[in-house]
């Protein structure tokens, strides 16, 4: 179970809002038809892609925990997107958390969104950086790790990474 505890920015867009308001009311269908066929979503390490996907992820999301999000906070991102900070107060481990929600759209959906606990968030926020053999083991950790801190990262190797 999910709820919002605050008046969202007014300057939101669009594809966010929909997002949050289909988060708050816990309808997961509603949350996956907010991303694009191919969005992905990154989030305790894990990425999903596609809307199926996206739509499990919030399906065990809503079964292991019950939580409350209040947005603190929000900043344009380069290419049109949007940061929100977002306090999180639940029964998950830490009780308390405050997240970066960032959402990169693609018209009037969203493509992609990286949720960051804050203090990962701001280390290599608006950085970039190139990793050679990332399909897999360490190369692929390093990835996962820039990633989570905030760097985009442009990701290359000799083959394709190994299926899931």
């Amino acid at each position: 179970m999910h709820s919002a505890q605050n008046t969202l920015p007014a300057a939101l867009p669009a594809p966010v809002r929909r997002y949050l308001a289909a988060d708050a009311s816990g309808d997961e269908a509603a949350v996956a038809a907010s991303f694009t066929a191919e969005a992905t979503v990154l989030d305790e390490g894990g990425e999903q892609r596609g809307r199926e996907a996206i739509a499990a992820w919030k399906r065990r999301t809503a079964a292991a925990y019950s939580y409350t999000a209040t947005v603190l906070d929000s900043a344009p991102l380069p290419g049109g997107g949007v940061q929100l900070e977002v306090r999180l107060e639940g029964d998950f481990p830490t009780g308390v958390a405050t997240v970066h929600q960032r959402f990169q759209l693609a018209g009037e959906l969203i493509e992609r969104l990286e949720i960051v606990p804050v203090a990962v968030a701001r280390d290599l926020l608006g950085r970039r950086a190139l990793v050679t053999g990332a399909s897999k083991g360490a190369g692929a950790a390093i990835v996962r790790r820039l990633t989570a801190a905030g760097a985009t990262v442009d990701a290359v190797a000799r083959s394709a990474p190994a299926a899931d």
